[in-house]
């Protein structure tokens, strides 16, 4: 018998996650070189709350890569059927209920948004609240419930996954999940079937080395140090 999924959600809201270490305070290039190596040999906290930073404090970072993850996030998604299938009829019972799925699915924009952040980070999560539901059966005479319908297992939503509770670890190549903050030393194997995870395809080598963080992370230093300079000049000579 196929083992079902496990319902409801495995990480839970922490108020830790409400905290974000101010990685950016006194940033010099010798930090940045630390926060980008140290993602290499798989603790990749410290470089996703840089870009955490630099989308907050710089304007035209976060400005592009809104504009582009709204575009993205605002399609419907459409699933089709293959070209060519050896079952046809099966196979457009599979996109008719993964459409169903989809479109019964809480936020499922939001979700999408959230896991372009991949795009500047490299990697992002989401996971899938699977529950069990009805949808409308093919075969009315084949329906194990009345008007039609039988009991399927649906995604209820994905709620995004805070960047904290993913990172690689020494021994281990495969990404791991951290579920209690508290204790970072606690970390398990993404379980199959429970996780969306978002690669950006600009990897190179490690994964930590993927997507647009590590060539910005550098502008980012110049652009903040300039902004220091300007504070600077004009607090003093500015009366």
């Amino acid at each position: 018998t196929p083992v079902l999924p496990q319902p409801g959600t495995i990480v839970k809201a922490q108020v830790a996650e409400r905290w974000m270490n101010q990685v950016t305070r006194g940033l010099t290039p010798e930090a940045v070189d630390d926060y980008l190596t140290t993602a290499i040999s798989g603790d990749t906290l410290n470089q996703f709350a840089l870009f955490e930073e630099m989308e907050e404090k710089w304007p035209e970072l976060r400005l592009a890569l809104y504009k582009h993850k709204l575009k993205a996030a605002r399609r419907n998604p459409r699933i089709v059927p293959p070209d060519h299938p050896q079952n046809p009829a099966l196979a457009k019972e599979k996109a008719d209920f993964a459409n169903y799925v989809f479109a019964a699915m809480r936020n499922w924009h939001r979700t999408a948004f959230n896991l372009l952040d991949a795009v500047g980070k490299g990697i992002s999560g989401a996971e899938i609240d699977w529950q069990m539901g009805e949808v409308a059966s093919p075969d009315r005479r084949s329906s194990t419930s009345e008007g039609g319908r039988r009991a399927a297992v649906v995604i209820a939503e994905m709620p995004w996954v805070n960047y904290r509770h993913w990172s690689w670890w020494w021994d281990k190549p495969e990404l791991q999940l951290f579920p209690d903050l508290r204790n970072r030393g606690l970390h398990i194997d993404v379980p199959d079937r429970k996780f969306v995870i978002f690669h950006h395809l600009s990897k190179s080598g490690h994964p930590a080395r993927a997507a647009m963080l590590r060539p910005l992370a550098w502008y980012f230093l110049i652009y903040l140090y300039t902004m220091k300079d300007w504070s600077t000049l004009a607090e003093t000579f500015g009366v």
